[in-house]
C-alpha cells in the first residue's frame, strides 16, 4: 500500500513562503506569464465555472439572465479568487484552455477590466472606477445612473467589486460623524446607481458586474458586521440599500460548494505539485482502511462502502477532513478556504519536516496528523478556537506534560490520538459537534493501527482531563471551561495529611465496624498503640499503618487472645490508598460548593459515588494481612499471620459469606 511518500509539496508550502491571501488589487498589474502561473494552481469549482459561463455570455452578446453576480460565500470563500480569475480571462482569453472549462467559454472581447477592493480606503469608489472607465467623476457627489449609462454605453466591461462592507464602515469612521456619515452616503450612493444602470439600461447590455456579498464579506464575521450596522443607524441603512439594490436581479453563487467535495480539490492543487497515484493504487489505500474498519464494524455505525467512497474521493487527505471543517468553517474571523488551505499547509510542513520516515507512517493526511507541539502549527489551531487554548494546552499537547500524554505508556499512545480527534471536532464556536464513540473508532481505524483500548484510554481521558466534557448523547468534547476534574485537582492540591488521613480512617472504620460482633467487639484504627486499651471480655480488632512495631506492643500486653492487627506491608499501595484519599476529601469540598441546581452538581454526587468505591478497594487492597493469636510449641500464646480472606462458608448454612 503507497503512504504519503507519493505527493510532493510545493517548494511554497515547505519553506513556509506560500501566501494564500488574493488580492483584486494585484490584478490589472499581473503580466500574462503570471496570470498563467496563477490559473495553474486554481481549481475550477463549479461555482466559478457557473460564474464565468454566465458573465462571458452576457459580455459576448448572448442572452444572460443578469448582469449581477453577487458571490455569497463568507470571508475567505473563494470569491476574490473568483474575481481574479474572471480578470485575468478577460484580459487574457487565450489562456482560457489553462483553466478547464467542461465546455468552452462563450466568445468575449471585454474592452474594459474595472476592479476595485475596498481595502483602498484612501480612494473614492465611483472616482476609482470611472477612471478605469476613461471617465472623470467629480469626487464631492456621487454620479447618477444615467451617468454610469454614459460611461458604459455599447461597451463591453467587466466591473470586479470586493470588499465594500469593510471599505463603507471604514469611510463612516472618517473625521467627525456628519463626516463619515456623508463619505458612507456618497459610497452607497455611487454604487446603487452604478447597480441600476447595468441592470436597468439596454445600453450597458454587455456590462457585467461581479460583486462580494455585503452581508457574509466581513473579516470577523456578519454577526460582529450586525453589532457595527446597529450601533449606526445611518450606516446600517446604507448597506441595506446598497445590498438591496445590488440584489435586484442579482444572481448569487457559491464560488465553493463543500457539498461538492471542491474543497479536496482545491487543497490538493494548492498544497501539492504533485501525487504519483493511480487510481488502482489509490483504490488499495481504500480498501486497506475498510480491511482496518470492517475488524471493528460492530461498534462503527456507518458503512465501510460509505467510507470507501469518501476515501477515493479525499485522497491524500482524511475522509474526516470536509466533514470536521465545516464544523468550524463559520466561526468569526475564519476565512472559510483560505484559512483551511493555510492550515493544511502548516499541517503538511509540519509532517514532512520530520523526514521521510514520518511520513511513511501515514497513509492519509489528517487533523489528527497535526503535530500540536509545534508552535507554528499549534498556533493555527488556536486561531480557529481561542477560547481552547487552555484546553490544547493543559489536555491534548504540551511536550509530554499534558493529561493526554501523561497517559500514553499506560494506553500505547490511544490517549493523545483519542484527544486530538476530540480537538479537532471542539472546534466550532457555536456548535461544537464532538464525537461519539462510533465516530471516534472510525477516525482512529487505519492500516497498522490499532484501537484495541480505546474505551481505557477515553475513561481515562475523561477521569483527568480538566476541559473534556461528555454531552447527554454520548459525545466527547473539549470546552472552555474547566469541568469537575480540574475543581476536584485544585483541591487536591490543597489537601493536608491531616484531611487525607481523616478520609483513610472513616473508611476503614466503616469497612471494619463490628456488626454481629461474633469476631471481635472493639475497634481501633491508626491508633498510637499505647492508647490501645485491652479488655478481657472483649477483642479488639487493631488496624495499623505498615511500618508500625506491634510485636513490642503484643508481648508486653496481659489479653493477647483479646487482640487481632490488620496491617499494611505495601508501601506501594499505600501510596495509592494516600491518591485515591485525597480525591475523595477533594470532591467532599466540590459538593459542599456546588447547589443542587448547578448543572454539575449531579455528576459530582456521582463522582462522589466513584471515589468512595476507589478508595474502598485501594484499602482492601492493601490493608490485607491480618496477625491473630494463637498458642505456640511453646505453650505461649504468639501472632500467627496469614491474608484476609475475600469470604468464607458458613458452617451452618454452607453458603459462601
Amino acid at each position: 500500500m503507497k503512504t504519503l511518500q507519493v505527493c510532493t509539496p510545493r517548494p511554497s508550502v515547505l519553506d513556509g513562503t506560500a501566501d494564500f491571501v488574493v488580492n483584486l488589487a494585484d490584478l490589472p498589474q499581473l503580466s500574462e506569464a503570471e496570470a498563467r502561473e496563477f490559473l495553474d494552481s486554481n481549481v475550477l469549482t463549479s461555482g466559478m465555472e457557473l460564474l464565468l459561463q454566465q458573465a462571458f455570455a452576457r459580455m459576448a452578446g448572448e442572452k444572460s439572465a443578469s448582469g449581477i453576480y453577487k458571490l455569497s460565500e463568507s470571508m475567505g470563500g473563494g470569491k476574490t479568487q473568483s474575481m481574479i480569475v474572471a480578470g485575468i480571462l478577460a484580459r487574457y482569453p487565450k489562456l482560457a484552455d489553462v483553466v478547464g472549462s467542461h465546455k468552452p467559454l462563450p466568445k468575449a472581447k471585454p474592452e474594459v477590466v474595472a476592479s476595485f477592493t475596498g481595502r483602498s480606503t484612501d480612494q473614492k469608489v465611483w472616482v476609482s472606477i470611472g477612471k478605469q472607465l476613461g471617465v472623470d467623476f467629480p469626487p464631492d457627489r456621487a454620479p447618477a445612473e444615467t451617468e454610469w449609462r454614459d460611461a458604459l454605453k455599447g461597451r463591453t466591461a467587466l466591473i470586479l467589486l470586493d470588499e465594500l462592507a469593510f471599505y463603507l464602515v471604514h469611510a463612516a469612521s472618517q473625521g467627525k460623524k456628519d463626516e463619515g456619515t456623508r463619505a458612507a452616503t456618497l459610497a452607497g450612493i455611487a454604487l446603487t446607481t452604478l447597480f441600476g444602470a447595468v441592470r436597468d439600461y439596454k445600453e450597458c447590455a454587455r456590462c457585467v458586474i461581479v460583486i462580494a456579498d455585503l452581508q457574509k464579506d466581513w473579516e470577523q464575521g456578519a454577526d460582529e458586521l450586525a453589532k457595527i450596522l446597529r450601533s449606526n443607524d445611518t450606516l446600517g441603512g446604507t448597506i441595506q440599500s446598497v445590498n438591496n439594490e445590488m440584489s435586484k436581479g442579482a444572481q448569487s453563487i457559491a464560488p465553493v460548494d463543500n457539498q461538492k467535495d471542491e474543497l479536496y480539490a482545491i487543497l490538493r492543487k494548492r498544497l501539492f505539485k504533485d501525487i504519483s497515484l493511480t487510481e488502482k493504487e489509490k483504490t488499495a489505500v481504500a480498501d486497506a482502511y475498510v480491511a482496518e474498519l470492517a475488524k471493528a464494524s460492530a461498534i462503527l455505525e456507518r458503512p465501510t462502502v460509505k467510507i470507501r467512497e469518501e476515501i477515493l474521493v479525499s485522497y491524500p487527505f482524511h475522509f474526516s477532513t470536509k466533514h470536521l471543517i465545516a464544523s468550524f468553517n463559520d466561526n468569526p474571523g475564519f476565512q472559510k478556504t483560505r484559512d483551511v488551505i493555510r492550515l493544511m499547509a502548516t499541517i503538511v510542513r509540519g509532517l514532512w519536516t520530520k523526514g521521510d520516515a514520518e511520513v511513511a507512517r501515514h497513509a492519509l493526511l489528517s487533523l489528527e496528523t497535526a503535530d500540536l507541539n509545534d508552535p507554528t502549527v499549534a498556533s493555527r489551531f488556536i486561531e480557529v478556537k481561542k477560547t481552547l487554548q487552555d484546553a490544547l494546552q493543559t489536555d491534548i499537547a504540551n511536550n509530554g506534560t499534558s493529561h493526554a500524554e501523561s497517559l500514553d505508556d499506560d494506553t500505547t499512545g490511544l490517549a493523545s490520538r483519542c484527544a486530538k480527534w476530540i480537538y479537532a471536532a471542539s472546534l466550532s464556536d457555536v456548535h461544537p459537534r464532538g464525537l461519539t464513540d462510533a465516530e471516534l473508532a472510525e477516525y482512529l481505524l487505519a492500516p497498522g493501527r490499532s484501537i484495541v483500548g480505546m474505551p481505557d484510554a477515553l475513561k481515562k481521558l475523561y477521569d483527568n482531563c480538566w476541559y473534556i466534557e461528555q454531552t447527554k448523547s454520548g459525545r466527547y468534547l473539549f470546552n472552555r471551561h474547566k469541568n469537575l476534574n480540574a475543581q476536584v485537582n485544585s483541591y487536591v492540591k490543597a489537601c493536608s495529611n491531616i484531611d487525607r488521613d481523616a478520609q483513610i480512617e472513616g473508611k476503614l472504620t466503616e469497612m471494619f465496624e463490628p456488626k454481629d460482633k461474633r469476631c471481635y467487639q472493639k475497634l481501633a484504627v491508626l491508633p498510637a498503640l499505647d492508647e490501645v486499651q485491652l479488655e478481657r471480655d472483649k477483642t479488639t480488632l487493631v488496624v495499623l499503618k505498615p511500618d508500625t512495631d506491634f510485636v513490642k506492643y503484643f508481648t508486653g500486653e496481659k489479653f493477647k487472645n483479646r487482640v487481632a492487627i490488620l496491617t499494611a506491608d505495601d508501601q506501594t499501595g499505600i501510596f495509592n490508598v494516600n491518591k485515591k484519599a485525597q480525591r475523595l476529601w477533594a470532591i467532599h469540598q466540590v459538593v459542599k460548593d456546588l447547589s443542587a441546581e448547578d448543572t454539575q452538581y449531579k455528576k459530582a454526587k456521582e463522582s462522589l459515588a466513584e471515589y468512595q468505591t476507589e478508595l474502598f478497594l485501594a484499602l482492601k487492597a492493601v490493608f490485607n494481612k491480618l496477625h491473630y493469636p494463637l498458642i505456640d510449641e511453646q505453650e505461649e500464646t504468639a501472632l500467627v499471620a496469614a491474608p484476609l480472606l475475600d469470604s468464607y462458608i458458613n458452617d451452618k448454612t454452607g453458603q459462601r459469606i
